[in-house]
This record gives C-alpha cells, structure tokens and sequence, in this order.
C-alpha cells in the first residue's frame, strides 16, 4: 500500500544505510525532524504520505508496511517523542532471526518545550537480509542508551499479501494540536481541554469541533474531532477507520 516517498527538498532527513553483506540487517532509514512545529511540519507530512491518499494519517500513529520482489518498506507515522530530538535510525537481528528496528536518540539530548510528533520509515533489502513472510518487525525507541521501549511491530502476512496497516490514536496530540493551532479540526484533540484549552474567553465554551465533527473519547482521558457518519463510505479513511456510534472510529 506505501508507495514510494517523494521527498522535499525543504525537509532535513537523517538518513542511514546500515548493515552489511555478511548477516547484518541492511538498511536504508529516514526520520524526519519534529513536525509539531510550522516550518517543518507541512513538508514532514507530506514527505511520508501516500501519493495517492486523499489525506494524511494526521492524528494517528500507524506502523504500514510494503513488499514488493526484494525489498520490504516499514514506516511509522507519528511516534511521539521528546522536542526536536535528532533520532537516529537503526536496525538489529538476533541470532534467531528477529528483525528490530530502533529510533535511538545517542545525545540524549531534548529540548524543553513538550514533545514532538515524527515519521520514519526504513526499506530492507530482502536479497541481503532474509526475513520469513510473516514475521513481526519491533519497532523500539531508545531515549537514551540503556533506555529501551517497544513501541510496537509490523505483523507481515504470508502469501499474496503484499501490504498492511495498524493504527491506534497517537499520543502528544494536544502538544501537536496547541503549537500548530490545529485543535477542534478533524483527527485532533477537541477545544476546551487540555492544552487546546489555552486561549478560550472565561466565562465561554468554544465550540469543540469544527461543522461535521464530533467531540469523542478516545480514551479516559482524552477526546478528539472525529468525523459523523451514517455508513463506513463516509469515513475518509477506510483502511483504518469505520462507521461506529455514528462516528469514523478505529476498527
């Protein structure tokens, strides 16, 4: 379902190939810079998107990958992290052939200003480093050395499929939403709470959401602008979302 990446020439990529002929994964990887500021979130986006999607998964973490003869594609969209942290991308594998990849931040140095939503993406050179069609690919994010988590993992699937996507609501949102003034539009947090509550008139409630939204839980602590509906044909994303309680939810 990835198609490739067209990359601007207004976004700084880090970018690696790592691992060698010799059993090491080889890797070409890309992170892109925070993009939960406004001179470099439009082109991080953008860069990361599928061509051919209509929109963004803006507002969503997602892990999606793409086989095609020799190569797997594995990108992440919207991992939060620490502010305007220069992650640097990697990958190992362990004797038993498990595939990990790891956003590893060497300096441990972030800035203080909250926290910043990023994208990666890492292409596997199968020919150069074999990998069983329905293997599970971690994801890990090292904040400093020593400090390890796992995100999550790409599940490939066996036989003809050649694609596939896993999604859940992407933390920091409020963070994101609040610096680029993007908070009550759809697949952001709603106004009035959290730090999308700053600025509201005492004495006022905004309007949560922007016309066709609907303020939603999403969690026992957070609510978002999700898109009202009647039938799954109204929701803009379909790959992951459906007609539920007459709002596009995740499925």
């Amino acid at each position: 379902m990835y198609e490739r990446t067209i990359l601007t020439t207004t976004l700084a990529f880090l970018s690696a190939c790592l691992g060698t002929d010799t059993g090491n994964p080889v890797v070409d990887s890309r992170v892109s810079e925070c993009k939960s500021d406004r001179e470099s979130s439009g082109a991080s986006i953008q860069a990361l998107t599928l061509p051919s999607a209509s929109t963004t998964y803006e507002g969503f973490e997602c892990l999606r990958w793409e086989r095609d003869a020799d190569h797997i594609r594995f990108d992440a969209y919207n991992i939060n992290g620490g502010c305007h942290v220069t992650w640097r991308g990697g990958a190992e594998q362990n004797s038993s052939g498990e595939l990990a990849f790891v956003l590893s931040n060497p300096s441990c140095a972030v800035a203080a200003c909250g926290s910043c939503l990023y994208d990666a993406t890492f292409d596997l050179d199968t020919q150069k480093t074999p990998l069983d069609d329905s293997a599970d690919v971690k994801l890990i994010q090292a904040n400093c050395p020593g400090e390890r988590v796992t995100i999550g993992s790409w599940q490939l699937q066996a036989g003809e499929a050649a694609s596939g996507i896993a999604c859940k609501y992407a933390k920091g949102l409020d963070w994101h939403a609040g610096r680029l003034n993007t908070c009550g539009t759809r697949h952001a947090p709603c106004r009035g709470k959290g730090l999308c509550g700053a600025g509201s008139t005492a004495g006022t409630t905004p309007n949560p959401c922007d016309d066709g939204l609907e303020c939603t839980p999403v969690s026992e602590y957070e609510s978002m602008c999700l898109e009202r509906c009647t039938s799954n044909e109204d929701c803009t994303l379909q790959d992951i979302l459906e007609c539920r309680d007459g709002v596009c939810q995740l499925k």
